[in-house]
């Protein structure tokens, strides 16, 4: 066992003071592990104790501890290592504050093998709490000799857990943030790869729909110019074929720009647009709930958005004959609830429309559902916040 020398006596009527000034002037300017580390290795010298430790409780109710920082590292008491404290002096702290047990530990618990094995007899542990009151865990001091601390050394102590339990929320708050700062930074590289395959997307509808049609435009248009001397009846047949492909690419364009952006949304409101897709729809579409005003932009867009996947998923996967909306305002958001009559689709749970639809909702902050309710059928429930409108 190593054992540092006495600072002070122990009941000294100033010995208060002298902890607070010697544990302080160890920890100025000490965060993070630095400052457990050098709290505890000061709070051993200043009670002459073999141990002093900083640990977390974990569980709920807490029945483990998990060592921050000990002034001693041995095997058994490392940091990071985990302990039960059932049948320990640990366990006291979870209902008092502060536990002080001048010697008689070994004899009063047994169960404890690592106070049994080193012969620590004399205990003291004051409880951290947050700014919320909620116990984080204890500073704690154990020793060979009696253990017997003045109410001046116990009020530095509990000066000192408050300290840190400050340190422990502040490492919590930057571990969050470090959290959210990686949240956004891989929601950042979806984006980029959305856009990326939302252009690949464009490049295929174009290439493999309007481009090939204007190429065979160009061919027959070609063709029409070489026979229109020779043979005017063909000719006239070619330029009969060329007006035809034209009107398609024409239509196969529209369709590509309101895939882009719903067409009139913006001019004309999510009411309008959804009755002009309604109208397009081979399955009948019954909206019986609609907000009267104006949604945000964003949610607007991604309503549509999911009215069309909506029907897509009901007369590719489904086999519906009928689809209903309902969109509602809920607790300073929206909630659309789009259900068809079909076979349910479990298949289009994992789509790559729904999991675009997923993606774009988590980024608005919202959430989505999909599932086969009571009678059949399928159903798709999407709940976003409206945001800054």
């Amino acid at each position: 066992m190593v054992s540092a020398p006495a600072r002070y006596s122990a009941h000294a009527p100033d010995g208060g003071r002298d902890l607070l000034r010697s544990v302080a002037a160890g920890t100025a300017g000490a965060t993070g592990e630095a400052f457990f580390r050098s709290l505890t290795r000061h709070l051993a010298e200043a009670f002459s104790a073999e141990f002093a430790f900083v640990a977390e409780l974990t569980g709920d109710p807490p029945t483990r501890g998990r060592v921050l920082a000990t002034s001693h590292p041995a095997e058994d008491l490392r940091e990071g290592s985990e302990y039960d404290i059932a049948g320990t002096p640990c366990e006291l702290i979870t209902r008092d504050d502060m536990v002080s047990i001048p010697n008689g530990v070994c004899e009063r618990f047994p169960r404890d093998e690592f106070s049994v094995r080193h012969g620590l007899d004399g205990y003291l542990a004051v409880a951290m709490r947050d700014s919320n009151s909620d116990q984080l865990g204890y500073i704690g001091v154990q020793s060979t000799r009696r253990l017997e601390p003045t109410r001046d050394e116990l009020a530095a102590m509990a000066i000192f857990s408050a300290r840190a339990a400050a340190e422990i929320e502040r490492r919590r708050h930057e571990a969050v943030l470090r959290a959210h700062e990686a949240e956004l930074a891989a929601s950042r590289v979806r984006i980029v790869e959305a856009a990326d395959e939302e252009r690949r997307r464009i490049g295929r509808n174009l290439h493999d729909g309007a481009q090939q049609r204007l190429v065979s435009l160009g061919h027959m248009l070609s063709l029409a110019e070489r026979r229109l001397d020779e043979d005017p009846a063909a000719a006239s047949a070619l330029l009969e074929q060329a007006r035809e492909q034209a009107a398609l690419a024409g239509d196969e364009l529209r369709e590509l720009v309101r895939g882009l952006h719903p067409a009139g949304l913006a001019e004309h409101g999510l009411g309008h647009a959804l009755a002009t897709l309604a109208t397009r729809s081979p399955l009948p579409l019954r909206i019986d709930v609609m907000p009267e005003r104006r949604l945000p932009p964003a949610v607007e867009a991604t309503v549509y958005y999911l009215v069309s996947e909506a029907i897509t998923n009901a007369i590719k996967h489904a086999g519906a004959d009928n689809l209903w909306i309902r969109l509602r305002e809920r607790d300073g958001g929206v909630e659309l609830i789009a259900r068809d009559d079909g076979k349910g689709a479990p298949s289009a749970r994992t789509g790559h429309g729904l999991d675009g639809m997923r993606q774009r909702l988590a980024e608005l902050g919202g959430s989505l559902e999909v599932a086969t309710p009571p009678g059949g059928g399928f159903e798709l429930r999407a709940v976003m916040p409206e945001g800054d409108r």
